[in-house]
């Protein structure tokens, strides 16, 4: 089967609104983020340092994992 011209632009359309429509969604989570943050910070100051302390737990129990728990698990 060959592939012709005709294909190729069209895929390309199709491509381009899939991906201007992801850019719009990443766009506005990006800013849905943002606004909430703007808006607890505005409430309480306490409150905001728990959105950011929740934020970054992930990263902070993966940490934990790698140099408290591991060794403990290592026999050895």
């Amino acid at each position: 089967m060959e592939t012709t011209m005709v294909d190729s632009e069209d895929f390309f359309k199709k491509f381009l609104l899939l991906w201007s429509a992801q850019l719009i969604s990443a766009i506005g989570s990006g800013l849905t983020v943002f606004r909430l943050a703007i808006y607890v910070f505005q409430q309480t100051a306490s409150a905001m340092t728990l959105v950011f302390l929740l934020a970054f737990l992930p990263s902070l129990s993966g940490i934990l994992a790698d140099y408290v728990f591991t060794p403990l698990l290592v026999d050895g």
